[in-house]
C-alpha cells in the first residue's frame, strides 16, 4: 500500500520549484518544466496548470528584466492607466513591463515591482511611482524602493492605547 505522502510525491515543492525556475531564467522554459515535473513526481498537467495560473510567471519567452505595473482597482484609481499609457512600448531585448494584478501595495499606489533574473536574481517593489521612475527602472537604474515610500502603519503615528490588536507594531 502506497502511503498517502508518497502518492503526492514531492508536490509541496512545485511553486518553490517554479519561482527559481523563473527568478533564473525570467520564464518557465518547457525543459524546465518537464525536468521540475520529473524530479518532483509532478504530472505536466498539474504543474502547467500552476505556472500558467500565476501571473507573475511566464511560460513564453521575455526579457530578464521586467517591470511589473500594478493595474488593479486602487492603482488604477491612483494613475496606473497613465503610467502604462505612458510607457507605450517601451523596453528592448532586455527589459520590458507588464500589467499586473495586485502587487498587495494599495496603500502605496499607483504600484510597481520589477524583476531581474539571472544570478543572483532581484525582485524590488515600490510606489506611490512615477514615470521617470519606471523608465528608469527599464533601463537597469533600479531603486531600492521609492524615495516617497514609507511603512504603512497605522499606529505608528498614534499610538493609542484602545487599538490594541496592533498596538506594540513600529516599536
Amino acid at each position: 500500500a502506497t502511503s498517502l505522502r508518497e502518492a503526492l510525491g514531492r508536490r509541496h515543492l512545485l511553486l518553490p520549484g517554479l519561482h527559481a525556475i523563473s527568478s533564473r531564467r525570467g520564464w518557465i522554459t518547457p525543459g524546465a518544466l518537464g525536468y521540475l515535473c520529473e524530479r518532483l513526481h509532478v504530472p505536466p498537467a498539474e504543474a502547467y496548470g500552476v505556472a500558467s495560473f500565476y501571473a507573475l510567471f511566464s511560460l513564453a519567452e521575455r526579457p530578464p528584466r521586467v517591470l511589473h505595473v500594478c493595474d488593479d482597482l486602487a492603482c488604477h484609481a491612483a494613475g496606473a492607466p497613465h503610467l502604462a499609457e505612458a510607457l507605450g512600448d517601451a523596453g528592448d531585448a532586455s527589459a520590458t513591463w507588464l500589467r499586473s494584478p495586485c502587487l498587495g501595495l494599495c496603500e502605496h499606489a499607483p504600484a510597481v515591482m520589477l524583476t531581474e533574473a539571472g544570478a543572483p536574481p532581484r525582485a524590488v517593489a515600490w510606489g506611490p511611482t512615477r514615470i521617470e521612475e519606471c523608465r528608469a527602472a527599464l533601463a537597469g537604474q533600479v531603486p531600492e524602493a521609492s524615495p516617497a515610500w514609507q511603512p504603512c502603519v497605522p499606529q505608528l503615528a498614534t499610538a493609542r492605547a484602545e487599538l490594541s490588536l496592533l498596538r506594540r507594531v513600529g516599536q
